[in-house]
């Protein structure tokens, strides 16, 4: 990746840079949430009614996995976020949610970034004890 090119997306950071279209190939360069592209797509999935009343985004079983794909985490769209979504894509502006959730001040990022750093705190092993220790056979007893 270009330095440039680096530098610019730097607040983008959990988001789709660049999408193209399988239906007809048609390309993006918006910064939008990751996943944006198959919202609305009734190939992926539908919009279904909460018994609140709201309206959110199901992916069919066969993509159920696309959120933790996307790193959603408990993240759900509604239509309110998809209609907004819409909006930005014709004013050609990044999109970072409808409470800035997304992007690299957005708070399902900063959750993410949080849980890579405690994990990146646990204690690490050398690769020779890890080899050692699963991969070593158990000595014979008789």
């Amino acid at each position: 990746v270009p330095y440039k090119f680096w530098e610019k997306s730097k607040q983008f950071v959990g988001m789709s840079l660049f999408r193209r279209s399988e239906r007809n190939g048609e390309e993006s360069t918006l910064p939008v949430p990751a996943g944006s592209l198959f919202l609305g797509d009734r190939a992926f999935g539908r919009w279904i009614y909460k018994d609140s009343g709201e309206k959110v985004w199901r992916f069919h079983k066969v993509y159920r996995h696309f959120p933790k794909t996307f790193f959603w985490d408990d993240f759900t769209p509604n239509y309110d976020f998809y209609r907004k979504l819409k909006v930005h894509e014709e004013n050609d502006t990044p999109y970072y949610g409808l409470n800035n959730e997304f992007g690299t001040q957005g708070s399902l990022t900063q959750s993410l970034i949080n849980k890579e750093e405690k994990e990146s705190d646990k204690e690490l092993i050398s690769f020779r004890d890890h080899f050692y220790k699963y991969l070593s056979i158990p000595p014979w007893k008789l």
